[in-house]
């Protein structure tokens, strides 16, 4: 995808009417959440998409 199709955190919020700091803290929840995916079901995650 080309650069100039994405949106800075502050166009984003402005358009959505959520905050910076929300985003950002969703941001880190994703993280997160893939992070304990991985580490509980591996690369893989067929097991996952079983469920």
């Amino acid at each position: 995808m080309n650069k100039e199709n994405y949106l800075t955190t502050g166009q984003l919020a402005k358009r959505t009417g959520i905050t910076v700091r929300t985003l950002r803290y969703y941001d880190q929840i994703v993280d997160v959440y893939g992070a304990i995916r991985e580490g509980l079901y591996g690369e893989n995650l067929s097991l996952l998409r079983q469920l």
